[in-house]
């Protein structure tokens, strides 16, 4: 059984692929959303939790797991280190797959939050903050609220959570993307930003759009660099991810065999 660690739409790109192969799937993810959205593959058995080492190894022990993928985001760094720990351990076979980065002009990269708060205390005007609910606290602490509007998942959960931080409704973009470089514009224009802040989150999830939206209207871009891990096997490309899984039957013979479903 392949456990796939997901919440992407690569993720789901990839259990279709696994599918077609023959593979068995067990799949996680850390939201409700995120689980309806898995779920409407068939085959795939989902587990909405957030996995700390006692579970991820019970997880593993009760699905007969050989073999973990790791598909999550490129900036859900720390599920990656927890899952190639559990890999060394247990002896099971990881493979990490990830977007490409993509090379950007004219915009400032910044190493993490905080460096992206620093720089925006020293300026004025709105700011438009696109890097998901999980990283709004230590701007709204330390920058006036009023500043910012903020686009998120239009969950009852992620709402609510805006509201809990202090963001006024009325700048709370409840919205699911990727979102076209016109759509991002429209909104530019429409809350008059003057800057924007992302994460580098790869092509499929919708940066080059509103990256090119902004600089087309002049708005300065912040943008969040991806952690740096190093990984023993990464792939950016599916049907090479494939092949390595594949390859990793080859090389440990009956030992993967329970992760297809062989008729």
């Amino acid at each position: 059984m392949i456990l796939l660690l997901g919440g992407t739409k690569d993720s789901r790109e990839i259990a279709k692929r696994l599918l077609q192969e023959g593979y068995l799937i067990v799949g996680t993810v850390t939201t409700p959303y995120g689980k309806k959205l898995l779920e409407e593959i068939e085959k795939v058995k989902v587990y909405c939790i957030s996995l700390n080492e006692f579970c991820f190894y019970e997880l593993i022990h009760k699905e007969k797991i050989t073999l973990i993928l790791d598909a999550t985001h490129p900036y859900a760094t720390e599920i990656s280190k927890l899952a190639m720990k559990v890999s060394k351990r247990e002896g099971i076979p990881y493979i990490r797959f990830e977007r490409r980065p993509i090379q950007y002009k004219n915009i400032i990269m910044l190493k993490d939050i905080e460096e992206a708060v620093k720089f925006l205390k020293n300026t004025q005007g709105n700011i438009m903050l696109t890097i998901g609910s999980k990283n709004l606290e230590p701007f709204v602490k330390q920058i006036e609220r009023k500043r910012f509007y903020v686009r998120v998942l239009p969950t009852p959960e992620v709402i609510a959570k805006c509201n809990k931080l202090g963001i006024d409704i009325g700048h709370i973009i409840g919205m699911q993307g990727p979102f076209s470089k016109e759509l991002n514009q429209a909104l530019y224009k429409q809350y008059h930003i003057q800057y924007m802040i992302t994460k580098e989150s790869g092509e499929i999830g919708g940066t080059l759009e509103k990256v090119q939206a902004a600089l087309e209207l002049g708005i300065q871009i912040l943008m969040i660099e991806r952690p740096s891990i190093e990984y023993e096997k990464i792939f950016y490309n599916i049907e090479k991810l494939i092949d390595a899984i594949k390859e990793e039957e080859r090389k440990n013979g009956k030992r993967l065999v329970n992760c297809r479903a062989w008729k």
